[in-house]
C-alpha cells in the first residue's frame, strides 16, 4: 500500500499547524520544534498549515473529493477536534509525517521506516494495560504513505462516535479515540503494513517509563488545546525562571 519513496513508503513531507505563522504565539517551543524537524529530516518538505490554509484545503479539496469526511469535519463541535481530524485527512490525502508543535525531534525517524510498512504510530506506554484498548497509541506524531485505508476507517469511526453522542476531545478525536478505533476495528490485524513503534520512541517527562536518550522525539506539556496561548507562554516562562533561580 502506498508509493515507495526511496527505501520507505512515507511521503517526504512534514505537516505542522498553528493558527497563524507567528509561532511565538503558540509557545516558546514551537520555533524549536520547527527547527528540529528540519534539522533531522532535511530531505523532507516542511509545511506549516495555518487556520486559513486548513479551511481552504477542506472547502476546495476535501469537500469535493471526500464530501462525507468534510461533513464529519464540519460537525465536530470544537476547534481542537477539527485540528485532530485534519491531521488524519493529511495522512490520507498526502501521506508524510505529522508532528505537534510541542514535539521536539531528537533524531531522524528515517531509520525506523521500512519498505514493507505504510503507516506508523507510537505506543503510549502509560496507558499500556488500560482495559479500554488492545493497543494504545499517540497521535501527536504520525507517519504514512498516501491513500492508506486505515485513515478512512479511523475518520468514519470518529463520525459514528460523534453521532452517537461522544463529545470528549481525548475520547473522540484525540489519542483515546484513535486507540479505541485501532482496538475495536482490529486495524492492526486487518492491515499488516501498519506498525506501532515502541513507546521509548516518544519521551514525555513524568509519564515515560524509559530514559530520554532512547527517544526519537520529546513531547512537551504545553497543552495549547486546553489553555489560551498567552497563558501557555506565561506558564513556560515562569517554569524557566524557577529553574534559573534554583540554579543560582
Amino acid at each position: 500500500m502506498g508509493i515507495e519513496t526511496g527505501k520507505h513508503r512515507v511521503t517526504p513531507l512534514v505537516h505542522q499547524t498553528w493558527r497563524n505563522r507567528l509561532l511565538v504565539t503558540h509557545s516558546p517551543y514551537a520555533p524549536i520544534s520547527r527547527r528540529s524537524t528540519r534539522e533531522h529530516h532535511p530531505g523532507f518538505k516542511h509545511s506549516l498549515w495555518t487556520d486559513a490554509d486548513i479551511d481552504a484545503f477542506v472547502e476546495h479539496h476535501v469537500a469535493h473529493a471526500l464530501p462525507e469526511l468534510a461533513a464529519i469535519y464540519r460537525e465536530l463541535p470544537e476547534k481542537i477536534m477539527r485540528i485532530d481530524f485534519v491531521r488524519y485527512l493529511w495522512m490520507y490525502v498526502f501521506g508524510g509525517m505529522y508532528a505537534d508543535l510541542d514535539l521536539i525531534v531528537l533524531r531522524s525517524f528515517d531509520e525506523l521506516f521500512s519498505a514493507d510498512a505504510s503507516v506508523y504510530f507510537i505506543e503510549r506506554a502509560w496507558t499500556t494495560g488500560d482495559s479500554r484498548f488492545d493497543c494504545s497509541v499517540h497521535q501527536a506524531w504520525l507517519a504514512s504513505a498516501p491513500g492508506h485505508p486505515i485513515w478512512l476507517e479511523l475518520m468514519h469511526f470518529i463520525g459514528r462516535q460523534l453521532r452517537a453522542g461522544e463529545t470528549r476531545v481525548l475520547d473522540l478525536t484525540g489519542p483515546n479515540g484513535v486507540s479505541r478505533a485501532v482496538s475495536e476495528l482490529e486495524l492492526l490485524k486487518r492491515f499488516p503494513d501498519v506498525r506501532v513503534l515502541p513507546a521509548h520512541c516518544l519521551f514525555q517527562e513524568g509519564w515515560s517509563k524509559t530514559p530520554k536518550h532512547l527517544a526519537y522525539c520529546q513531547h512537551l506539556p504545553t497543552a495549547t488545546w486546553r489553555h489560551p496561548p498567552a497563558r501557555v507562554v506565561l506558564n513556560v516562562t515562569l517554569r524557566h525562571l524557577r529553574k534559573l533561580r534554583r540554579a543560582l
